[in-house]
């Protein structure tokens, strides 16, 4: 648990610091031109060219979802309907479930004395 604890504690103040320049708020114009992004409802056709794009053989998320689930209901128009729906209901709430914020996260050892947090990588 003092194991944990002490990684966690690393991963928050060094892993996941809020750098400053995310935090920066002016009214200076931003880097380039603005993009024109079609904000319009999402299409059948998007969601399955994005699905198709998904790398296999990943690890799930927390819901143990991988690739191939996406990839076998995307494979039904049901599916692809059901799915485009989804996208559209969370884009147009401006919302997404809680569960799609959480992630779980692995810590690998590279190199070194053990003790140190930073001879650790997560994944």
């Amino acid at each position: 648990d003092r194991r944990a604890e002490t990684l966690a504690k690393y991963l928050e103040a060094v892993q996941w610091k809020v750098r400053p320049y995310a935090i920066i708020e002016d009214d200076r114009p931003g880097l380039g031109e603005e993009l024109n992004v079609d904000c319009g409802i999402i299409q059948s056709t998007e969601v399955w060219d994005a699905i198709r794009s998904l790398k296999e053989k990943k690890a799930g998320g927390v819901d143990d979802l991988v690739a191939e689930h996406f990839k076998a209901l995307a494979s039904t128009t049901d599916g692809l309907e059901l799915i485009t729906k989804l996208c559209n209901l969370c884009l147009e709430s401006r919302n997404t479930p809680n569960e799609w914020k959480t992630s779980s996260v692995s810590l690998i050892f590279k190199i070194g004395a053990p003790s140190y947090c930073e001879n650790y990588r997560p994944i």
